[in-house]
């Protein structure tokens, strides 16, 4: 959370919401609209406890490699796609950006030099202005939830944002 009168989430799909698997050459997700060290909160297809970027990876390396990745594609709000130092390693990092242009986080991936990375699973990001009572998406949030481009607002009302969420499917352990 941030300590203004926006709190963000990164939304994910129903699908997502299953035990992490092996990391392999699936894309994280790192959040970073808070301003403070980037934390991973998605491996691949599935929420994963959240962490420090720096835990997640053990080389010095390519740790600095992921978390400079990151950093620019926060900072320029484009895609970075580039080799490591050595040039043994290929680092993309994906922003996903609000509609007021915030990046809330970063899609992230590291392979070999030569390898293609995979598909990456839908993600968006959500702005929730507590003041104003307005929330705002990102466009792949809204493609996540197959909103016609028509019916795309940059904002809305608070409450029209839940007609789009998807609960827990246990409740009573999403309220506690």
């Amino acid at each position: 959370m941030i300590a203004d009168s926006n709190w963000s989430a990164i939304d994910l799909t129903p699908e997502q919401h299953r035990p992490i698997g092996v990391m392999s050459s699936k894309w994280l997700l790192i959040e970073t609209f808070s301003g403070e060290e980037p934390s991973v909160i998605g491996l691949g297809s599935s929420p994963k406890k959240i962490s420090a970027l720096t835990e997640d990876f053990r080389g010095t390396a390519t740790r600095s490699e992921a978390l400079d990745a990151a950093a620019e594609a926060v900072s320029t709000k484009t895609r970075v796609d580039r080799r490591n130092k050595d040039g043994q390693l290929r680092v993309v990092a994906d922003p996903l950006c609000t509609y007021s242009g915030r990046v809330h986080g970063t899609w992230l991936w590291i392979g070999s030099k030569d390898e293609v990375e995979s598909s990456r699973d839908a993600a968006g990001a959500w702005l929730f202005n507590l003041t104003l009572s307005t929330a705002s998406g990102s466009d792949d949030l809204l493609d996540l939830y197959t909103v016609p481009p028509d019916e795309r607002h940059t904002e809305k009302a608070l409450a029209g944002a839940f007609t789009l969420l998807v609960t827990n499917h246990n409740e009573s352990q999403a309220m506690a």
